[in-house]
């Protein structure tokens, strides 16, 4: 049998390679340097026992047609495990019909989806679990229900399972409750910064408005200005970073070396400039100016934070 795992989402892949394990089966992982040849995956070894062969990111290494025709009748289970892959190629496009192999997708849930992952996942474990939970604990986690989830912000599953299983031996056979919630689970800032960013960039002002009671109203013991201070400094990072991909594109410097030289990842990359390419770099520059006077502001001004943050980014969502 002939699996290709496709897909970001790791925490079911992995259950669904857990679920192939058997007592007696033989475990090989490997990668593309350390690729198998056709014949090692087909063979049997002297005791003719039975392997399971986890091929991580090997397909593009590989001329299809040739390798599954001599590895389609192998008495082992191979998976092709792949984050990624390229749909626009053709060569991608025959993998993923290839009716020689099967083809198994893993996406990571969002919005209402992800919510109701959160809670069928939470009741599988044991616990006495409702949506109004998982719809708190995304928000202490980030993953705030908006549609949209930009970088730094997308849903992960194995930290949401770890925090499950946390709250389950905290609980015992209690039913947690969102207190429970809150002494447990540490409220991710930064990822609430970053879906206030992807509202702004949309204007979207109810969800920004949403996003910024949460950010604010969060229970981690720490103030309003302190809270302000830390949301403006992110904010103006990412503008920083947007200003410099409009400022790239206008001079044309390739994607290669904006990556080498900002050593960011492609994923970085793509959500900034899909947030760049809603603003015009003269807005851009004067925020950062106003997000700088409100920095000064916000640490030796009596006016109330929200007051100050109010005022630098209503205009952001009626221009």
């Amino acid at each position: 049998m002939i699996y290709l795992l496709v897909g970001e989402d790791d925490f079911s892949k992995q259950n669904f390679i857990k679920e192939l394990y058997k007592p007696g089966v033989e475990v090989q992982s490997r990668d593309v340097e350390r690729l198998p040849s056709a014949e090692e995956l087909s063979s049997n070894d002297l005791f003719g026992s039975k392997k399971l062969w986890i091929l991580r990111n090997c397909v593009d290494a590989l001329e299809r047609d040739t390798w599954l025709t001599k590895v389609s009748a192998s008495p082992h289970i191979i998976l092709l495990v792949e984050e990624k892959l390229d749909r626009r190629k053709t060569a991608t496009k025959a993998w993923l019909t290839d009716k020689r192999l099967t083809l198994k997708e893993f996406f990571v849930p969002e919005s209402a989806e992800l919510s109701k992952w959160v809670t069928d996942h939470a009741q599988s474990l044991g616990l006495s679990w409702t949506q109004d939970l998982s719809t708190h604990l995304l928000d202490r986690l980030g993953f705030v229900d908006t549609g949209r989830f930009g970088e730094g912000t997308k849903p992960d599953l194995w930290l949401i399972h770890h925090e499950l299983e946390k709250i389950k031996t905290y609980s015992a056979d209690e039913p947690p409750t969102k207190e429970t919630i809150n002494n447990l689970v540490p409220q991710n800032a930064e990822a609430h910064v970053f879906s206030i960013l992807d509202a702004l960039a949309a204007k979207q002002s109810r969800d920004v408005t949403n996003l910024l009671s949460n950010y604010f109203s969060g229970q981690d013991g720490t103030d309003e200005k302190a809270k302000a201070i830390a949301l403006t400094a992110v904010l103006a990072e990412q503008f920083r970073s947007i200003l410099l991909v409009l400022a790239a594109s206008v001079e044309r410097v390739s994607d290669q070396k904006l990556l080498a030289d900002t050593g960011w990842k492609s994923g970085r990359l793509f959500v900034v400039r899909k947030n760049a390419s809603r603003f015009a770099p003269a807005k851009v520059k004067d925020l950062l100016q106003k997000l700088s006077f409100l920095d000064t502001e916000l640490k030796s001004s009596s006016t109330p934070p929200r007051v100050l943050l109010d005022l630098i980014l209503a205009p952001l969502l009626i221009n």
